[in-house]
């Protein structure tokens, strides 16, 4: 009951963005007394998310210049700093900033060279950040013999594969694999992580929750048609023939989606969502259909129409659309 009061308090005052509310919040979070109630020992040994790690990500949603301010003000403190998974929370949480500054990289920085923090949770925040200093860093870091393979290769199954319809991270991979990789096995699967999904390769079957990457239609046009040109290029490359497959396989789909798209075919479907709640019951029975016989294409609409919190009507026939999808 405490720890949720505490959260709560912590949470309410930094969504206030108040300069004096967000130093009330810094000085509980310096505090150990106050560190020990938010979450104890258990909760650090068995909970997949700590309270301080929900309060540090509101934090990093901060406008301006505030969430980095704090975060910084936080990083320099001891008592926080103590416990590894506070330091990767405080970390991970920089990757909610979009217009870092110097200061700011220079703290990630230091972070990966001194090894408080693994290089792959600094990846991972600079990969969710993708302001392009951010995207430097790791491809600074790629091309450095100082890390070994086996974590670079973590870096893309476990991190940018999350973001890879975005235009900034795909620009990355890119330039990487324009590059010189010198080992075959990390080339593949900087090729893979791009262009396909492989879960039972990449995870430990006790991994509960693999990362996915988004679904390949929500990409924009102008992403997509770089991703054909990266697909021809990848080919070429000296990489298996499965990782080759899969390229095709991917090339293959992300065609249909632009043919898709020329077609009309994403305007139809809105024009069809907008009549879910018709006043005309055929009408609305007629749109349920044609959207029902356009299954997949139809789902990220679908998705998006939903969290405009549309109509009753509109929101009952799209999640019984939805849920004939996943069956």
């Amino acid at each position: 009951m405490l720890k949720g009061l505490l959260l709560n308090a912590a949470i309410s005052l930094c969504q206030t963005e108040d300069t004096k509310n967000l130093g009330s919040v810094v000085e509980f979070l310096r505090a150990s007394d106050f560190l020990r109630r938010l979450d104890s020992k258990d909760d650090y040994d068995y909970q997949p998310q700590l309270r301080i790690e929900r309060i540090l990500i509101e934090i990093g949603k901060l406008s301006g210049a505030k969430a980095e301010n704090v975060l910084l003000s936080l990083g320099e403190n001891e008592v926080i700093m103590a416990h590894p998974r506070r330091r990767d929370a405080i970390v991970m949480a920089t990757g909610k900033i979009r217009h870092p500054s110097k200061k700011l990289f220079d703290f990630l920085d230091a972070q990966a060279k001194t090894k408080s923090v693994q290089v792959y949770t600094v990846v991972a925040a600079l990969g969710t950040m993708r302001s392009p200093k951010a995207l430097q860093r790791i491809e600074e870091w790629f091309h450095t013999s100082e890390l070994h393979t086996s974590s670079k290769i973590g870096w893309f199954t476990q991190e940018l594969i999350q973001h890879r319809n975005d235009p900034a991270i795909v620009a990355l991979y890119e330039r990487l694999l324009k590059g010189r990789i010198e080992d075959r096995a990390l080339r593949s699967v900087v090729v893979q992580s791009l262009f396909d999904y492989r879960p039972r390769e990449w995870y430990e079957p006790s991994h509960i929750a693999p990362p996915r990457p988004p679904f390949r239609r929500e990409a924009s046009t102008e992403v997509l048609q770089q991703l054909l040109v990266i697909a021809d290029q990848s080919v070429q490359l000296d990489i298996s023939e499965d990782t080759k497959e899969g390229v095709r396989k991917a090339r293959t789909e992300v065609e249909a989606i632009l043919k898709f798209r020329q077609d009309g075919g994403p305007e139809h479907i809105t024009k069809l969502i907008s009549q879910l709640d018709d006043k005309s019951f055929p009408v609305r029975e007629h749109a349920t259909r044609e959207l029902e016989k356009y299954g997949d294409w139809a789902e990220p609409a679908l998705r998006a129409a939903l969290e405009r919190t549309p109509t009753l009507e509109a929101q009952r026939r799209i999640q019984t659309l939805l849920s004939k999808l996943k069956k």
